[in-house]
């Protein structure tokens, strides 16, 4: 009987004396000789065939008449009195694989190392034969796995792949793909398959052949780098929900969600207390300078968290307890934008604000407004007699007083200084106002303790109607203004109703812009300068120029009462061109001296004009000062009001190379996302902040450490303005402030003081 010379193996019968009997012509084919030169030769001088048993495959090689070298796979049994020996021509299949291989160099170690398995395939993809390396990275004996196809070691979404790659490989495609395999035991095995078809002597598909190699520690890595670049991406992200201001239950809806999607959770709270993690289940303290609540994760499959998923979770309630944190230091900085903060009634912007809504209102409402203003008779012969602490003492004895003497409805504001303000809506008529008035002038009848000692003092009120509803606010709080300045003139301790004798003289206003008209040219303007040191060691590094009226008949008018007017009248334009000309110009000769900055305010109006950024650099040019050395300050509320200033002139302004600070940081409710779109150089801590920094109050502590620290993380200059006590040098230091000015080191100066000044070279502490 003739051995058969349609399969793919070559078939050698062997004696029991090791010499071949019998060849098919597929041997013949694959060891390119003739039968009759194999017939009668020793079967280990034709094949080179490695120690092994006969069930499992064995690699073998020979070498051709022609020198070259083939590589197959080989299976010997004893049947009677003589051997059979298969062959499997794998020569074109090795060489596929490795060149398959080879071309990724992330593979190239792995079969360096040796940890292929071989595995081949029948035509209807049955296990032929596998390697012993093969069947044990799958936890099984090769026996075993013989006459099953390939899907019955892996799972459904790999029995698919194979499917895939099965049709592929009929259609002769040779290729490398990853795939999961399933252990003996269940845990996944990952393997790197490198597969060729097998063909007939006739170029028919006659099976498969493949290289594997265990992966899956590779695999494992890159899962858990994955996961962590996953963690890591939900982390940034809830971070950036965070910084652009997300409310704090959408951020704990976002954070909960994501912990539970990466985690693969049944379910994540976030809870306002301490919480017991129960069996399969794990929390972490959402806490900062506070405890804030748990972050707690439930998992029903015997789950114990690993180290970097406990880190995830640790870094996702750090991110909530920050957010919580920005969230109640910006609500904060809110009140304190809208409230007084030694009173803590409303400032003059919520006045303002509820002013208008309730003009606004006017044609739903029966009645009369009315804006009631106060102002402390003599209230600077206080300060000035018995001290600044006593005339807080006094502003705050004073609050709750005149909460008590309104109606509930009246809103209760103070404007800055000893000046007070009441919103009456609704009030019957103008005698209702003045009943109303009268009780604030009543509410100083009682005496006031300050410093221990009992002091009687009196108040002047001014009364403003608005009985159409068209007025604007600013205007009615100026009216009652000027009812006020006419109760003090005619003797305090009493109230005006703002008529028409008032608007006379609110006449003199107009008086007061035609002189500003011609104060440049009649040389009225003068210039004073403030120092502005370093804390660390009081040296001079800047001065701010600050501009004064001296009226031939007025005499030194103070910048509150003529700038406002300058505003209004549209010659703030003029004053400010006069301000940075003459300032420039004593700050180039006093460059000479030693290295400074000059700080010149600029006015809403000013940041407007898109002249601005020509008229600083023809200025800087005229005198020679160097850009860097100009310090330009704007006010925050001009800063954060929509549509008060031009980006884009203040980019101009930045690209001349001056500085750009904020002035009265903290005052006017900045908002983070608008502050970063301006090119800021540094912040000005406002000085009611500063005031009470001597009192130790945490809530002012953190505000400006807040500050200072922002502006460190944005790279911005920092400075703390209306120093008064060496106590309150001491707590900016340690808060990290670096730059300081006020009366605790120097009052402001005029142009010849400042010069000798700096010629002394003294740090001011010595000075002062």
């Amino acid at each position: 009987m003739g051995l058969p010379d349609d399969t793919p193996f070559g078939i050698a019968v062997v004696g029991l004396d090791g010499r071949v009997e019998r060849v098919n012509p597929p041997l013949c084919a694959l060891l390119g000789r003739e039968q009759q030169d194999l017939v009668g030769s020793r079967l280990d001088e034709l094949l080179e065939i490695a120690e092994g048993d006969g069930l499992a495959p064995r690699e073998c090689t020979w070498e051709r008449p022609d020198g070259t070298t083939g590589w197959g796979l080989s299976t010997t049994r004893r049947e009677g009195d003589h051997f059979v020996s298969q062959v499997l021509d794998v020569t074109a299949q090795r060489r596929a694989a490795e060149e398959l291989r080879a071309a990724n160099d992330g593979y190239r170690w792995m079969i360096e190392q040796g940890r292929d398995g071989v595995w081949v395939f029948d035509h209807d993809d049955r296990t032929v034969s596998v390697s012993e390396s093969l069947a044990h990275m799958l936890g099984r004996e090769p026996a075993d796995m013989l006459g099953h196809p390939p899907h019955a070691f892996t799972d459904a979404e790999g029995g698919a792949m194979l499917d895939d790659a099965l049709e592929r490989r009929r259609a002769g495609v040779r290729e490398t793909y990853e795939l999961k395999w399933v252990h003996r035991d269940g845990h996944e095995v990952w393997g790197l398959v490198s597969a060729s078809p097998l063909t007939d002597e006739r170029g028919r598909f006659a099976g498969s052949f493949a290289l594997i190699t265990d992966i899956t520690e590779r695999r494992q890595t890159e899962d858990r780098l994955a996961r962590y670049a996953r963690q890591q991406e939900e982390i940034a992200r809830l971070g950036r929900l965070a910084l652009e201001g997300l409310a704090l239950p959408a951020l704990f809806e976002e954070a909960t969600g994501c912990v539970a999607e990466v985690l693969g959770a049944e379910e994540a709270v976030l809870v306002p207390a301490p919480f017991e993690a129960s069996p399969q289940a794990v929390s972490v303290r959402v806490a900062g300078r506070d405890h804030h609540g748990t972050l707690a994760v439930r998992r029903g499959d015997g789950w114990e968290p690993a180290p970097d998923e406990l880190t995830f979770l640790s870094a996702v309630a750090n991110t909530l307890a920050a957010a919580i944190e920005r969230a109640e230091a910006e609500a904060e900085m809110r009140r304190r934008a809208l409230h007084d903060p030694l009173t803590g009634l409303p400032n003059r912007t919520l006045v303002l604000d509820r002013l208008a809504h309730a003009l606004a209102a006017h044609g739903r409402r029966a009645g009369t407004h009315a804006v009631v203003l106060l102002d402390i008779d003599q209230f600077k012969v206080v300060n000035d007699s018995l001290g600044h602490e006593a005339g807080d003492q006094l502003l705050l004895a004073v609050a709750p007083r005149l909460v008590a003497a309104v109606r509930p409805g009246d809103t209760v504001g103070r404007l800055g200084g000893d000046e007070f303000v009441v919103v009456c809506e609704g009030v019957a008529d103008a005698t209702g106002a003045a009943t109303l008035a009268a009780r604030l002038v009543n509410a100083f009848a009682e005496p006031f303790v300050l410093v221990g000692e009992q002091h009687h003092l009196t108040a002047s009120v001014g009364i403003a109607l608005a009985e159409t509803g068209t007025e604007a606010p600013g205007d009615l709080l100026r009216n009652a203004d000027a009812a006020m300045y006419l109760a003090k003139e005619r003797g305090r301790g009493r109230f005006e109703t703002f008529d028409e004798e008032l608007r006379a003289r609110m006449l003199e206003r107009v008086s007061i812009e035609r002189d500003l008209r011609e104060a440049v040219a009649r040389d009225q303007l003068t210039l004073d300068f403030q120092p502005i040191v370093a804390l660390a060691d009081g040296v001079v590094e800047g001065l701010e120029a600050l501009v004064r009226w001296r009226h031939p008949e007025r005499g030194l008018v103070p910048p509150d009462r003529f700038i406002g007017v300058a505003e209004d009248a549209g010659l703030i334009g003029a004053i400010g061109a006069w301000v940075l000309r003459e300032a420039c110009g004593h700050a180039a000769g006093w460059q000479r001296l030693r290295p400074l900055t000059l700080h010149v305010n600029l006015s809403p109006r000013q940041v407007t004009d898109p002249a601005l950024p020509r008229l600083v650099a023809e200025t800087l040019e005229a005198t020679g000062l160097p850009a860097e050395a100009l310090v330009l300050e704007i006010t925050e509320s001009s800063l954060m009001e929509e549509g008060t200033v031009g980006p884009a002139v203040l980019r101009e302004l930045k690209a001349l190379g001056v500085g750009l600070v904020l002035d009265d940081f903290g005052t006017g409710w900045s908002s983070l996302s608008r502050l970063r779109h301006f090119p800021i150089t540094g912040l000005k801590v406002d000085r009611s902040f500063v005031a009470e920094l001597e009192g130790g109050t945490d809530t002012s502590g953190l505000i400006v450490a807040g500050i200072v620290q922002m502006s460190h993380a944005l790279g911005l200059d920092s400075v703390a303005e209306g120093i008064e006590t060496e106590a309150q040098a001491d707590r900016l230091r340690e808060l990290g402030c670096r730059r300081a000015q006020g009366y605790r080191f120097a009052r402001p100066m005029d142009a010849e003081a400042a010069r000798r000044l700096l010629e002394a070279a003294a740090p001011l502490p010595a000075l002062v």
